[in-house]
C-alpha cells in the first residue's frame, strides 16, 4: 500500500508512522525524502495540525484552500488547522525542510502571545507563502536542522526534550518576526470590489455545506444578488454559483475519500436532503458518480 502523507486528514498517521523515531510525538520534523515517501501527488487533505516548511531548491506547487501557489527557493509556508491541502508538483531538485505540530505540542512549549505579530500568520487571512532574505533562511534552516537532529529516538542529549522546546520556541519568534518584517514592506491596497469578494469567499468557507444559494452570500454582504454575481464574475472571471458548487464539490471529494463514511452520511455532512440529490448534484459537477469516484480512489491507494 502507498503511504499517503498528503492525502490524510488527521495528523496521527503521519505521527504514528514515525512514533518510534522521533522523542515528541507531537512534533515532526521532515526532509524532501519523507515528503516523496509520504506524499501523493494531487491528493487532498484537509489539516487539523500546524505546517511550516522553508524550500532551499528546486519547485514544490500546492494548493491551499483552492488557491495555487508555486514556491521556490527561500520561501517560507505556513499551514494552519483546518486548511485545505493539496501537493500537485515536486520538481526532481527539489530540497526542503519543515516540522508538523499539534495545537497541543504548541501548548506544551508555554508560547506566549503577547504581540500581535505572533498571532498575525495564525489567522486564516494571514500570508501563506512568504519570500525571506538569504541570512534569514540559514537561520531557520539550522534551526529545524537542530530540532531534527534532538528528536530523534537515537538522540542521546540529556536535556533534548528542553532543548527541543527552546529551539522550537526561537524558530517561532523568528518566523513572527519574518511575518512582522513582510507586513511592513508589503501593503497591498484593496479596492472596495476586490473587499466584498473576499468577505464572499470568507462566508463561504464558514457556510458552504448548509448554504448554497447566492442570494444568502448577497444578504450577508447586504447588497443585490445581481451586485455580487457581477462583482464576483469581475474580479474572478467565475461566478459565484460556480465557486459555491467548487467548494461543495472539493469537500464532497474529501469526505468520499474517508472510508469510515458511506455516501449517505457524506450527503448528510453536505446537508443535502437525500443520498439520490447528493449523487445527481455530484455527478453534474464532476461528471461522475460518487460510487465511482470513491470506486477510483480506492484503486488509487493500492
Amino acid at each position: 500500500m502507498v503511504k499517503r502523507f498528503f492525502s490524510s486528514t488527521q495528523i496521527s498517521p503521519i505521527i504514528e508512522q514515525q512514533r518510534f523515531q522521533e522523542s515528541i510525538a507531537d512534533l515532526y520534523i521532515y526532509d524532501i525524502a519523507d515528503i516523496r515517501n509520504l506524499a501523493s501527488i494531487n491528493q487532498s487533505m484537509r489539516t487539523n495540525f500546524f505546517c511550516m516548511f522553508l524550500l532551499n531548491k528546486g519547485e514544490l506547487h500546492v494548493n491551499l484552500n483552492l488557491k495555487p501557489f508555486k514556491i521556490t527557493s527561500n520561501k517560507l509556508c505556513v499551514i494552519i488547522p483546518s486548511t485545505v491541502a493539496e501537493t500537485t508538483f515536486i520538481s526532481n531538485d527539489c530540497e526542503l525542510l519543515g516540522l508538523v505540530f499539534t495545537p497541543e505540542f504548541l501548548t506544551k512549549t508555554g508560547v506566549i502571545f503577547n504581540h500581535q505579530e505572533t498571532l498575525e500568520m495564525f489567522v486564516p487571512n494571514a500570508e501563506k507563502v512568504l519570500t525571506i532574505q538569504s541570512d534569514e533562511a540559514e537561520i531557520l534552516r539550522l534551526l529545524l536542522q537542530r530540532l531534527k537532529q534532538l528528536n530523534a529516538s537515537n538522540s542521546t542529549h540529556l536535556f533534548s526534550r528542553e532543548i527541543i522546546y527552546h529551539t522550537f520556541l526561537t524558530l517561532f519568534y523568528e518566523v513572527s518576526n519574518v511575518y512582522r518584517k513582510n507586513k511592513t514592506l508589503q501593503k497591498p491596497k484593496i479596492t472596495r470590489k476586490e473587499h466584498l469578494v473576499i468577505q464572499f469567499i470568507q462566508a463561504l468557507q464558514l457556510h458552504f455545506r448548509n448554504e448554497r444559494s447566492v442570494r444568502f452570500y448577497a444578504d450577508i454582504l447586504f447588497i443585490t444578488r445581481k451586485h455580487l454575481t457581477k462583482i464576483v464574475k469581475e474580479i474572478t472571471g467565475k461566478t459565484p454559483c460556480e465557486i459555491i458548487d467548487e467548494a461543495v464539490i472539493f469537500e464532497a471529494k474529501l469526505l468520499l475519500s474517508n472510508p469510515a463514511l458511506n455516501i449517505n452520511e457524506v450527503a448528510q455532512n453536505l446537508q443535502f436532503t437525500d443520498q439520490s440529490v447528493f449523487g445527481k448534484y455530484f455527478k453534474k459537477h464532476f461528471g461522475t458518480s460518487p460510487t465511482a469516484f470513491r470506486n477510483t480512489e480506492k484503486k488509487s491507494v493500492f
